[in-house]
C-alpha cells in the first residue's frame, strides 16, 4: 500500500508487516479531487485544488496526533492501474482495520450549520466499512474542529445507520450480525459506479472477487454467490423486493436496497446448518416446504431465520417453472418474503416437509409472462351477476378493504375474476356493490378469502349503512366441502332485498383458467318459493 507522508505530502510504498502505524480518511468525494499523479507531481500545480487542501489539514491533524504516515484514498491508489485497483478495494476493508485511528471529515458539516445526522457522509456506500472497520473513529467538521467520537456519537450513529451501538463500541463483531442486517446498513446509500454498491461491501463480508467494471447489477450477483461460499446463513435469501405478489425474482436480491426492510431479521440458533449451493440449474438447497393451493405449483418454504421482536419464522413463497408447452420442469422460482406469526392459519395446518429445491433466475424461455388468465397465490375467485342485471340492476361499486383501487384478473358484463391473493399470509376482503336502475334497493356482496376457502355476506344497504340481517350474521363455506364430480356447491340463505325480491349466493368450487378456484353466482328469486327453514317469513312481513 501507498503511504503519504504528513511532513512532505510524499508517497512511500510499504508490504506486508513492513506498514507502519498510520492514521487513515473516511471522506465524501468532490469536484476537485488529487489524484495518485497530481500528488507525485509538483504541489504548486495543485495548490489550488480544494481536495489538496484537504490532503494538507488531515496531514496537519494527524502529524499533530504523532502519525508520520496517512493513507487516503484518493491519493494513495494509482487508479490507472487495473490491477492495483483491484488489490486496494479487495484489501481497502482490512486497511481501515489495520489503521490506529480514522478521521471522518464531514465536509458538509459546519458550526451552527448543517446538522451531524444530515451530512452526505452517511448515505454513501463506501463509509459503511470506514465506519465499521477502524478500531477508533473521530469525526471533524469542514474546519477540522473534532465533533466527537464513534464511541461518544454511537447511540446518534445508530438511529443514523441502523448499525447497532454493540458494535460500534466494539462490544460485538460482524459475525454476530446475519448477512440480511449487514445488508440493512448497506441499503438506501449510493456509489458514483453502480458496481460499488457490490464493491465496497467486500470486506464487511470477509470476501474477495475481480472488479469488472461495466457489469452493473450483476456484479451484487457475484457478491451473494462469494458470501453463499463462507456461510449457511439462509437470512441471504431474506429480501423484499418492490415488486412484490406474482412476480417472478430468482433467489438473489439485485441491489441492496432489497435488503431495506431486514434489519431485524436474525438467524436460528442451533437449526441445521446444512449446505446449499448454486448450480447451472439454479440454487440446490433442501428447506421444510408446504404446498399451497393445488398442492403442485405452489409452495412455502421456510428459512432458518426469524424477526427479532416476534415469534414468527420467515419463508420465501415458491412457483413452480414451466416451459413453454405449460409443463412443468421440477424447479422453482421465487415469488417474495413471508413472515409468518404463530397465529397464522400455516403454522399450526400444515406440517411442513425437508425439499430438495432448485430456485432459478427469471427467464421467459422457462416460464410463460403473467397474463390475465395466470394466477398465482390464493384460489382465484369468479363472481358471476348476470341474473341481476337482468332484473334492472347495476354494479355500482367494486373496490378492495384496503385498496378502493385495487385491479381485477378479468372484468366482462355480468362477471368479475378478481386477482388472487397470497391467503395465508394476508387475508384479503372484497366487495361488490350493486344498485337498482330504478328503485332504491341496493346491496352489497362481501367475499373474504382465508386460509384457502371464502367467506360470502350479503349486506342490506339503507342510508348509505350496511343493515345487520336479525336471523344471519355470517354465511361461510364449511372448513370441509363435499366432493363431488369435480365441482362442489354450497347454497346460502336468501337475503330478502323487498317485498317479492330475495337474492341468493350459491359458491362452487370450479376450475377457472386452469387454477382450482372459487365461483360466486348471485340470482334474483322470490323469497316464497324458498322453503321458510331459516326464518325468512318473518324477514318478508317486516319489509
Amino acid at each position: 500500500m501507498w503511504l503519504l507522508d504528513t511532513t512532505s505530502l510524499a508517497l512511500s510504498a510499504f508490504f506486508n508487516d513492513d506498514t507502519r502505524y498510520y492514521a487513515i480518511l473516511s471522506h465524501t468525494w468532490g469536484a476537485e479531487e488529487v489524484s495518485f499523479q497530481d500528488i507525485r507531481g509538483p504541489h504548486e500545480a495543485i495548490s489550488n485544488k480544494a481536495g489538496f487542501r484537504k490532503i494538507k489539514d488531515c496531514c496537519a491533524s494527524a502529524l499533530d496526533a504523532g502519525f508520520k504516515y496517512v493513507w487516503i484514498d484518493t491519493c494513495c491508489i494509482d487508479k490507472t492501474n487495473s490491477t492495483e485497483l483491484s488489490e486496494a478495494i479487495n484489501s481497502m476493508f482490512r486497511w481501515y482495520e489495520n489503521a490506529v485511528t480514522c478521521y471522518a471529515y464531514l465536509e458538509d458539516v459546519k458550526p451552527n450549520g448543517l446538522r451531524f445526522d444530515a451530512s452526505r457522509w452517511f448515505k454513501r456506500g463506501w463509509t459503511l466499512q470506514e465506519l465499521i472497520a477502524p478500531t477508533d473513529v473521530l469525526f471533524f467538521d469542514s474546519y477540522w474542529n473534532e465533533i466527537g467520537s464513534r464511541a461518544s456519537l454511537a447511540e446518534q450513529i445508530e438511529k443514523i445507520t441502523g448499525v447497532p451501538v454493540g458494535l460500534l463500541l466494539m462490544d460485538t463483531s460482524l459475525r454476530d450480525h446475519c448477512v440480511a442486517e449487514i445488508m440493512c446498513w448497506a441499503a438506501r446509500r449510493d456509489t458514483t459506479r453502480l458496481e460499488d454498491r457490490a464493491y465496497s461491501l467486500l470486506g464487511l463480508f470477509g470476501v474477495s472477487m475481480p472488479l469488472i467494471y461495466g457489469e452493473g447489477e450483476n456484479a451484487f450477483f457475484r457478491l451473494q454467490l462469494e458470501i453463499m461460499k463462507t456461510t449457511t446463513d439462509h437470512s441471504l435469501f431474506a429480501w423484499i423486493s418492490a415488486d412484490v405478489h406474482g412476480r417472478r425474482q430468482g433467489v438473489l436480491a439485485t441491489t441492496p436496497d432489497h435488503f431495506n426492510q431486514s434489519g431485524k431479521y436474525r438467524r436460528l440458533e442451533g437449526e441445521d446448518e446444512s449446505s446449499f449451493e448454486m448450480t447451472n440449474l439454479g440454487l440446490r438447497i433442501s428447506l421444510p416446504c408446504v404446498s399451497i393451493g393445488d398442492g403442485i405449483s405452489s409452495r412455502f418454504a421456510y428459512l432458518q431465520c426469524k424477526h427479532d421482536s416476534q415469534d414468527s419464522v420467515l419463508g420465501i413463497w415458491l412457483m413452480e417453472a414451466t416451459n413453454p408447452e405449460g409443463g412443468p420442469l421440477g424447479r422453482f422460482y421465487r415469488s417474495h418474503l413471508g413472515l409468518l406469526t404463530r397465529d397464522s392459519p400455516l403454522w399450526a395446518d400444515t406440517k411442513p416437509r425437508p425439499t430438495l429445491l432448485h430456485i432459478i433466475q427469471p427467464d421467459n424461455r422457462l416460464s410463460r409472462r403473467f397474463s390475465m388468465h395466470t394466477f398465482f397465490g390464493g384460489p382465484p375467485c369468479l363472481v358471476d351477476y348476470n341474473d341481476l342485471i337482468q332484473d334492472g340492476y347495476c354494479l355500482e361499486n367494486l373496490s378492495e378493504l384496503w385498496d378502493p383501487s385495487f385491479p381485477v384478473m378479468q372484468k366482462l358484463e355480468g362477471r368479475v375474476v378478481f386477482r388472487p391473493s397470497d391467503i395465508y399470509q394476508e387475508p384479503k376482503t372484497w366487495f361488490l356493490s350493486f344498485k337498482h336502475r330504478h328503485r332504491l334497493t341496493q346491496f352489497r356482496v362481501k367475499i373474504h378469502t382465508i386460509n384457502g376457502k371464502i367467506v360470502p355476506r350479503i349486506e342490506l344497504e339503507g342510508n348509505g349503512a350496511a343493515v345487520s340481517d336479525p336471523v344471519l350474521q355470517e354465511l361461510q363455506l364449511p372448513a370441509e366441502l363435499p366432493h363431488g364430480e369435480g365441482i362442489i356447491d354450497y347454497t346460502n340463505p336468501q337475503r330478502v332485498l323487498g317485498p317479492g325480491e330475495a337474492v341468493k349466493l350459491t359458491a362452487k368450487r370450479a376450475i377457472i383458467a386452469g387454477r382450482a378456484g372459487f365461483a360466486v353466482k348471485l340470482e334474483i328469486m322470490d323469497p316464497s318459493r324458498v322453503r321458510d327453514c331459516y326464518g325468512l317469513s318473518d324477514i318478508i312481513h317486516q319489509h
